[in-house]
C-alpha cells in the first residue's frame, strides 16, 4: 500500500483528500510509470483501460515533481477528464493566485515560489529544492515565458459537425491529390474550436447575457443592436460596444455583452459570406458565386484557411465552401534555405516585380516547378526567361509587318505540311494547357506554352513560312501563311493571358484588338477535326533529326547559313518511310542540299529498369536477362512483343545505334561535307545576304521598302544576282568598285558592298 500526505494545507487539498476517488500525485517516477500516471495524452473519450496513452515525460525530458494539473495543460486537462478528476486552476488575469490558494492569495505566481518552498521545508515536507535547465514555452512575440491556465470561453461544436467536414472534404478537388489525405487527417483530430479571445481589436462577440439569470441574446447586425439598445454605433469595436446594457427581457436584470472578440480565423472562415455582405444583400450573386471554384493557398493552411473556411460553411450551410483546392508549396532563397530577415536573405515582392516586372515574375513561377512542390528562388533564373517575352513581342511585329495586310483567306486553298501541322498543334497545346489548368498544374501549362511559342511557331514555324511571305512569293501564299499566323498566334495570347497578362494585353491590341482587351475573349475553343496526331508524331520524328544534324554542324563548326552538300539518315526501314515524306522540310531547317536515307543500322537494345522496376518488381532481374537475348533489328518496330510470358512496350526497352554520326530518336544521321566551288559561292553569298538584312534593319527599312545595292567581288558573285535581289529585296545591283563600304566572304571569296 501507498501512503499519501497532503503537500499543502488548503482548502482545496482538505476537498482532495475527503474525496476517495481523488488520484494522488505519486512521488516516485518509475512508480509513476507503472502506474500510467505520467503526463499523456489522451484520447479524446473516456477510456476504459489505461493503456490507451502515449508517454510525454521521460526521465531525460520534463523536471521538477511530476503531477496532473487539469487546470494548467491541454494533456494535463484530457487526462484529467479520463479519470474524472477535478480541474482548479487558482491563478487570475495577471497570473496571481485567487482565494483558492489563501496562503498565497494576490501573489504573482512565480513570486511565490521562494514562499511555498520555505513553508514547504519548514513543515519538513521538502525533499529537494534547486534549479534545473530544461526547455519552456516562451510567447511568441515579447519572448517572456508563458503559464497555461483554464479559462472559460466560447465554443464552435466542431464535434458535432466533423463526419459532415470530412464527408464534404472527400467531394472537394484537391490539387494536388495528396492535399486531400492532409486534411482528412487533419479534420479526423478536429475538436471543438475555442472561437473567443482576449483582445482588444477584432469582431466583437455579439452575446449579451443576464447578470442575473444568465439568459442571452445574440445579434445578427449592426441594426439588431441599436433597436435593442435604442442608440446609435459608430462602429462594432470594443471600446463603443462594451458600455452598451439593456434590460433582460425575462426578469428585468441587466444585459452586459460577453468581453471577448472573435478568433481571427473565424474572420477568414465567413469571408465567402461576408465580403458580400450576405444574407442582407447580395443573394443571388452570393448563390451564383458559392461555392467558389477555386481557393489556393500554402500548404500550411490546410489547418488554417482551408479548414475554418470548411468549419464555417459546413456548419451554415451544410457543404463545402470550395470546389477545387490549390495547395501551393514555400518559396526559399536560392541556395534552398528559408527565408528570414534575421538572416537577410528575403526577397520582398515589391522588389521582385520592381526588378523584373510583373509578367516574368508570373512566368517564372508557371514554368518548370510545380505550384505544391518547394521552390527556389533565383533572380538570374526568372531574368533568364525574358527572352521568352522578348519573341512573342517579336512575334507580334513579325505579324504585324508580314501578316496583316494579307488576310482574306479562302480555306478551299491548298494549306501545306507546315501549316496542316501548325494547326494542328495548336489545337493540341489548347486542350493540354486547358487540362493542365484545369488540374492545377501551372508548371505543364507553362511549360507547354513557351515550348509551343519559342519552338513551335518562332523557331520552326516562322522559318519554313517566310519564304512564302516574301515580297515576291505568290498571294496565295502570302494569304495562307497569314491566315495560319493569325490562327495560331491568337489562340496562344489567349491561353497566354493568365499567365503573362500585360504583354499578351499588349500584342494583343497591337496586332487584333477585335476587344477593348484580351481579358474579355473568350477562352479558345478546341476543334478537335484540326488535330492530327499522326502528322504531329511524324513531324516530331522529323525535327528531332534536325536537331541531330544541328548538332552534328557544330562539332564540324558549320554555321546554320552555310548550305551542306549533304545529308544522310541511318535508321531502320519503316523510320524511314515517315521520315522520307517530309523530306523537303528536314533539307530546309537543316539547310542540306541533298538528303540521303540509309537502312543499314544495327541497334544495341537495352532494358529500361526505371519503368520494369515499377512494372515487373521482383521479375525485374529475368526481365533484363530476356531483353539482352533479344535481336534488336526484329524487335524494334514494333510497340508491344510477348515474350516467355511477359509482355513488354516500347517504352520498356532502350534503343542505342551503333555507328559513326550523331544519334537522334531513331537512328543516326551523318553530313558529308564536300566544299564544292558552288558551295563555297553559296557560303560566301549568305554571309552577303545576312550583312545587307543587317545595314536594312539599321536603317530602318520596311519588307516592301526596296534598295540598291552596289557589290565588289570576282565574276563569280554576278551568276547569284537574282538570289541576292530577291532575298534583300533589290531593285538594282551595281557590280563595281566600291570605295569604303563593308567586306563579308568565306574564305578566299571576298565581297564589299554598300547601299546607293
Amino acid at each position: 500500500d501507498i501512503k499519501y500526505k497532503p503537500v499543502v494545507d488548503c482548502k482545496l487539498q482538505k476537498e482532495l483528500e475527503e474525496n476517495e476517488e481523488t488520484h494522488r500525485v505519486i512521488m516516485s517516477i518509475p512508480l509513476l510509470k507503472r502506474k500510467v500516471s505520467a503526463k499523456v495524452l489522451a484520447k479524446k473519450e473516456v477510456a476504459e483501460e489505461e493503456n490507451i496513452f502515449e508517454h510525454l515525460v521521460t526521465m531525460d525530458v520534463g523536471t521538477g515533481l511530476v503531477h496532473i494539473a487539469p487546470g494548467h495543460g491541454a494533456e494535463d486537462f484530457e487526462l484529467g477528464k479520463h479519470y474524472n478528476l477535478p480541474s482548479p486552476s487558482p491563478l487570475d488575469d495577471e497570473c496571481r493566485y485567487t482565494e483558492e490558494v489563501e496562503l498565497w492569495k494576490g501573489k504573482f505566481v512565480k513570486e511565490a515560489d521562494r514562499e511555498i518552498i520555505k513553508y514547504l521545508d519548514g513543515k519538513g515536507l521538502l525533499l529537494h529544492a534547486g534549479k534545473i535547465r530544461h526547455s519552456y514555452p516562451l510567447c511568441w512575440r515579447c519572448k517572456t515565458p508563458l503559464i497555461f491556465r483554464k479559462t472559460k470561453q466560447w465554443f464552435l461544436k466542431v464535434t458535432d459537425i466533423k463526419d459532415k467536414i470530412i464527408e464534404e472534404a472527400e467531394k472537394v478537388c484537391w490539387l494536388p491529390e495528396f492535399a486531400k489525405k492532409r486534411y482528412i487527417n487533419w479534420a479526423l483530430d478536429l475538436e471543438d474550436w475555442a472561437l473567443s479571445r482576449q483582445r482588444y481589436w477584432g469582431i466583437t462577440l455579439p452575446i449579451w447575457r443576464c447578470e442575473k439569470c444568465n439568459a442571452i441574446e445574440v445579434f445578427g447586425s449592426k441594426e439588431e443592436l441599436e433597436k435593442r439598445a435604442n442608440c446609435r454605433l459608430e462602429d462594432l469595436h470594443k471600446d463603443k460596444v462594451d458600455p452598451i446594457t439593456f434590460e433582460c427581457k425575462i426578469c428585468s436584470g441587466k444585459m452586459k455583452r460577453e468581453p471577448y472578440t472573435l478568433d481571427v480565423w473565424f474572420d477568414s472562415g465567413i469571408a465567402p459570406w461576408a465580403s458580400l455582405g450576405y444574407p442582407f444583400k447580395n443573394k443571388e450573386l452570393f448563390d451564383y458565386l458559392f461555392p467558389c471554384a477555386l481557393v489556393i493557398e500554402a500548404q500550411d493552411q490546410i489547418r488554417g484557411w482551408f479548414n475554418s473556411l470548411m468549419i464555417c460553411s459546413i456548419a451554415l450551410f451544410g457543404k463545402a465552401p470550395y470546389k477545387k483546392v490549390g495547395m501551393i508549396g514555400w518559396v526559399l532563397d536560392e541556395k534552398g534555405e528559408k527565408m528570414s530577415k534575421s538572416l537577410g536573405n528575403v526577397v520582398w515582392g515589391e522588389d521582385a516585380w520592381e526588378s523584373l516586372g510583373a509578367d516574368l515574375l508570373r512566368l517564372y513561377y508557371c514554368k518548370d516547378v510545380a505550384p505544391w512542390e518547394v521552390q527556389k528562388f533565383s533572380f538570374k533564373e526568372a531574368e533568364a526567361l525574358s527572352k521568352v517575352l522578348n519573341i512573342l513581342e517579336n512575334l507580334g511585329k513579325f505579324y504585324l509587318e508580314y501578316c496583316k495586310e494579307n488576310l482574306g483567306f479562302d480555306e478551299k486553298l491548298n494549306l501545306k505540311e507546315e501549316d496542316l501541322w501548325l494547326l494542328s498543334k495548336t489545337n493540341s497545346l489548347i486542350e493540354k494547357v486547358t487540362e493542365a489548368l484545369e488540374k492545377f498544374e501551372l508548371h505543364r501549362a507553362g511549360e507547354k506554352l513557351v515550348d509551343f511559342l519559342v519552338e513551335t511557331l518562332s523557331r520552326i514555324y516562322v522559318k519554313l513560312a517566310r519564304e512564302r511571305l516574301e515580297i515576291f512569293a505568290s498571294p496565295e501564299d502570302k494569304k495562307t501563311v497569314s491566315w495560319v499566323m493569325d490562327y495560331a498566334l491568337r489562340r496562344l495570347l489567349l491561353l497566354l493571358a493568365p499567365i503573362v497578362p500585360f504583354t499578351s494585353e499588349m500584342v494583343y491590341r497591337e496586332c487584333f484588338g477585335d476587344k477593348p482587351s484580351v481579358h474579355l475573349e473568350e477562352w479558345p475553343s478546341l476543334e478537335k477535326d484540326r488535330i492530327d496526331s499522326k502528322l504531329e508524331k511524324e513531324m516530331e520524328l522529323c525535327l528531332n533529326a534536325v536537331s541531330a544534324f544541328l548538332s552534328r554542324r557544330q562539332e564540324k563548326n558549320l554555321r546554320l547559313r552555310w548550305p551542306v552538300k549533304k545529308g544522310i539518315i541511318y535508321a531502320p526501314k519503316e523510320v524511314l518511310s515517315k521520315l522520307k515524306k517530309h523530306e523537303e522540310i528536314i533539307k530546309r531547317l537543316a539547310n542540306l542540299k541533298e538528303l540521303c536515307f540509309d537502312d543499314k543500322i544495327e541497334f544495341e537494345i537495352k532494358p529500361n529498369f526505371e519503368r520494369i522496376g515499377k512494372k515487373f518488381g521482383r521479375d525485374t532481374k529475368r526481365i533484363a536477362e530476356i531483353v539482352s537475348r533479344l535481336d534488336a533489328k526484329e524487335v524494334y518496330g514494333k510497340e508491344k512483343i510477348e515474350v516467355e510470358g511477359f509482355v513488354l512496350e516500347r517504352e520498356d526497352l532502350k534503343f542505342k545505334a551503333k555507328g559513326k554520326g550523331k544519334e537522334f530518336l531513331a537512328g543516326l544521321v551523318e553530313i558529308e561535307d564536300e566544299e564544292t566551288e558552288e558551295i563555297k559561292e553559296e557560303r560566301a553569298v549568305r554571309e552577303l545576304i545576312r550583312a545587307i538584312q543587317t545595314r536594312r534593319k539599321e536603317l530602318g527599312l520596311k519588307i516592301k521598302d526596296r534598295i540598291r545595292v552596289k557589290i565588289e567581288g570576282g565574276d563569280w558573285i554576278k551568276r547569284w544576282e537574282e538570289v541576292i535581289k530577291k532575298e534583300v529585296n533589290a531593285s538594282e545591283i551595281i557590280f563595281g568598285r566600291v570605295e569604303g563600304g563593308k567586306i563579308v566572304g568565306y574564305k578566299d571569296l571576298e565581297i564589299r558592298f554598300d547601299n546607293c
